[in-house]
């Protein structure tokens, strides 16, 4: 079965895609995308009609394709590190602090992330930084928390937060 993008792409080059009569209700981007050819085909004479036919296509294939590439993980946390169960206390630890101990845990790669949306929390593990914006949380890895100095550091930036149980 074709994606919607696919579709738009295939329709937008000319080629006609069989479909069943229940695809054929659910895809109105098609059916647009064919106003736009049939319009573009009785007023083919002007080059700015052209141009605007043409401007008008890419676009919704445009959206078709950030709509195709964003994935909602509503309710999620998303973590750029191994997630391992029994997960280790201080993860817990810093988890319900920030109010987010029982929400599920994925671990995705850097290119999923990218693609993700409506997370509770995205956790990466960097450098010896942190940072907390919006709900994405940055801290050097879990073995360099037991270190005093960055423990205080963390959470005093999760005390920060408005929502923080702490």
């Amino acid at each position: 079965m074709l994606s919607d993008y696919q579709r738009a792409v295939l329709t937008e080059l000319g080629v006609m895609c069989w479909q069943s009569q229940q695809a054929a209700t659910d895809l109105k981007v098609s059916g647009e995308l064919a106003k736009t050819m049939s319009s573009h085909e009785e007023h083919q004479g002007t080059e700015s009609h052209k141009a605007a036919v043409q401007s008008k296509a890419l676009e919704k294939i445009s959206q078709l394709k950030q709509k195709q590439e964003s994935v909602s993980y509503t309710g999620q946390i998303i973590c750029l590190f191994a997630v391992t169960e029994p997960l280790p206390n201080l993860v817990l630890d810093i988890l319900t602090a920030m109010g987010l101990e029982n929400m599920p845990k994925l671990q995705l790669t850097s290119e999923q992330v990218k693609q993700a949306k409506d997370y509770a929390l995205c956790w990466s593990m960097g450098d010896e930084a942190f940072s907390l914006s919006a709900n994405k949380l940055l801290t050097p890895p879990i073995h360099s928390l037991r270190d005093g100095k960055l423990k205080k550091q963390l959470w005093g930036l999760i005390q920060q937060m408005p929502h923080a149980a702490v």
